[in-house]
């Protein structure tokens, strides 16, 4: 059963995820590769073993996953060796048959690790464990495979927006310490000496996501019913004038606190429309909406795709740019909105920005889809108990 949980790349430590694997091939860059060497190891069972798979495809075999693991954090798959032929060596010197010599066989330690596939390594910041590298593995798959099923593969272009929109982001969020006059990979070297825009677009976890995104793009159009255009971006903010939803049969009290609510409103408005008074200025002196009132009522730029309800969107996306709206009626009370700007008026790096912003929350959504329908399976996790109701077993 797959985890119901996004990548490390979609969850909002976007930035941090792709920063340790590619900082680990920026170290591994500088290491000369070993001449010679000795001969490899024979392969054993336990190394041999398919541990994960997606939708009958075999994802990786123990050997190869612990292999992963080594290249991945060499300090904390040390750790994790340590404890199995800790564990072996106990057993061995201070077992009931204790030996005053033993020997340690590479077969051993594999055992061990499997034996601790489940267990955590490392420290607070990261910690990794076989099983949850495993997880990581089997999700990207899935992802893979519902990329090909659906033609979503990432493309270069696909890849190359994602890493300059995480870049991007990253540089906003440190302001004035990233000087304009720096180039990104500048910027990046700063973070990471050897790091570099080349060096994330190689890393495969960012082709995955870049896929993701491309799939709940397809989600938000499969909503929209459309391809989207400029049309399905609306810049807005609003005044809200709070009014409870009146019931089926209200009483004269309701009506007329409702009558009051929509006379409030049309005032409003009227005084907006004739200029006697700025919106943002109407924010402060009017809306009963604490959530948008700080940022004088602008909820930003939102799509048709969005969880808002019915009324609030079709009041955004047929009001004309530079337009107010007619005070309408939601459940929460009247609504004045005006629509500051749309699609047309973005900048084409504003809108992409925009875009993979929505692609973001929506992946959220699509992945659970792809969870709920692939075959997974994972040797290293143990399948999910059901509970029983009221604690009956099986058999009474």
């Amino acid at each position: 059963m797959l985890q119901r949980a996004l990548p490390a790349l979609l969850t909002a430590a976007l930035w941090a995820s792709i920063l340790p694997a590619a900082m680990a091939a920026t170290k591994a860059d500088k290491k000369a590769a070993p001449k010679g060497g000795a001969a490899a190891a024979p392969v054993s069972a336990v190394e041999s073993e398919v541990v994960g798979s997606v939708n009958g495809k075999p994802v990786s075999t123990f050997g190869q996953l612990v292999t992963k693991f080594q290249k991945t954090s060499p300090p904390i798959f040390a750790e994790a060796v340590g404890v199995a032929i800790g564990q072996d060596a106990t057993a061995q010197f201070f077992g009931s048959t204790p030996k005053s010599q033993i020997t340690v066989t590479r077969e051993a330690v594999l055992k061990g690790l499997r034996a601790n596939a489940q267990r955590p390594f490392g420290n607070g910041q990261r910690q990794l464990s076989l099983a949850s590298m495993l997880q990581q593995d089997l999700t990207q798959e899935a992802i893979r495979q519902a990329g090909v099923q659906r033609h979503a593969t990432a493309t270069d272009a696909d890849v190359n927006a994602m890493v300059l929109y995480l870049v991007h982001q990253k540089r906003a969020s440190m302001g004035a310490q990233v000087p304009a006059s720096m180039t990104d990979d500048q910027f990046l070297n700063k973070v990471q000496p050897g790091l570099s825009l080349a060096k994330i677009k190689a890393d495969p976890e960012i082709r995955v996501n870049a896929t993701m995104f491309n799939l709940a793009r397809l989600d938000i159009e499969k909503k929209l019913k459309h391809p989207i255009g400029d049309a399905d971006f609306a810049d807005v903010r609003h005044i809200l004038v709070k009014a409870d939803p009146l019931p089926p049969s209200p009483t004269p009290e309701q009506k007329k606190a409702d009558a009051d609510a929509l006379a409030k409103a049309t005032q409003i408005y009227n005084d907006l429309k004739a200029g006697k008074i700025k919106f943002e200025d109407a924010v402060k002196q009017y809306t009963d909406d604490p959530g948008s009132k700080e940022t004088g009522g602008s909820y930003g730029t939102i799509m048709p795709s969005d969880a808002y309800v019915p009324e609030f969107l079709n009041a955004a996306f047929t009001t004309k740019s530079g337009e107010i709206s007619k005070p309408f009626r939601t459940q929460f009370g009247y609504h004045i909105l005006e629509v500051t700007k749309t699609g047309k008026d973005l900048k084409p790096e504003e809108k992409r920005n925009l875009l993979m912003s929505k692609e973001y929350a929506q992946s959220q959504i699509t992945f659970q889809t792809i969870a709920s329908e692939a075959k997974i399976v994972n040797k290293l996790q143990p399948e999910p108990t059901i509970p029983i109701p009221g604690g009956v077993r099986p058999g009474g």
